[in-house]
């Protein structure tokens, strides 16, 4: 999970430092697409310290001009945690804690070599 968090942490830093913005010209374009996140709030989420909630990252996204997706990405090719996040259903995209339990569901599946392909197929999160 801290993973995840430095991740998105990182992609945010990366962000604001494409577009020279400071975390307070974030808030201000967060706040022009409707939605307001506090300062506070992009503040952990730039350094790690807790997980956003799923609204402020799809604010955070659309103020940046990007899909959610680019707030996981890791880089990596095969195990790309924005990839991960586009294939869940959009029913199924409720919080970061389901992206992350599919990312331990997918890793724990993939280093098992006894696993069989019906493992390998994202599950539907239960609601609730």
């Amino acid at each position: 999970m801290t993973d995840l968090k430095r991740t998105i942490a990182q992609n945010v830093m990366r962000l604001l430092s494409a577009k020279d913005w400071t975390l307070t010209r974030l808030a201000e374009e967060c706040e022009s697409h409707g939605n307001r996140v506090s300062l506070s709030a992009l503040s952990a989420m730039s350094r790690g310290k807790n997980f956003p909630k799923e609204e402020h990252l799809r604010v955070v996204a659309r103020a940046f001009g990007v899909d959610v997706a680019v707030l996981f990405d890791t880089g990596e090719t095969e195990s790309s945690l924005a990839r991960m996040y586009r294939e869940l259903p959009q029913e199924d995209r409720k919080t970061i804690f389901d992206v992350a339990q599919v990312l331990y569901i997918r890793r724990v599946t993939a280093a098992n070599p006894l696993a069989g392909d019906e493992f390998l197929i994202i599950p539907r999160i239960a609601a609730g």
